[in-house]
């Protein structure tokens, strides 16, 4: 259930920013969520409804968008995407199979936009 407190902390920033820019009612929310935090999208989006239930406009937009892991290995330098495995606890660079990489995207979550007024 780490959905929740993620949220939380997406709802705490999100609040931040629109008392910065004066944002009375958000329209939408664009959220990058990387494949390997392993965050339920729908509990996530369901949660961060709730947070910001006095800021969101009644008619609003959410979007959770997926983000693919990429990777660098400090090996043999490859750069580019992580092919799905079964086992993201044991994650090996696809050209050389070392252990010595790098994330460059898809280990994390953020928000990436908001719209209001």
């Amino acid at each position: 259930m780490h959905e929740f407190s993620c949220a939380q902390s997406l709802a705490k920033a999100i609040k931040k920013v629109c008392q910065k820019y004066q944002i009375n009612k958000i329209y939408k929310i664009n959220l990058r969520i990387g494949v390997l935090t392993l965050i339920n999208k729908e509990q996530l989006i369901f949660w961060l409804r709730e947070g910001l239930k006095e800021i969101l406009a009644e008619e609003n937009e959410i979007n959770a968008i997926e983000e693919q892991p990429e990777i660098e290995c400090k090996n043999c330098g490859y750069c580019g995407n992580l092919k799905p495995v079964a086992d993201f606890f044991y994650i090996l660079c696809p050209r050389c199979n070392s252990s010595k990489i790098i994330f460059k995207k898809g280990n994390d979550y953020y928000l990436e936009s908001i719209e209001g007024e």
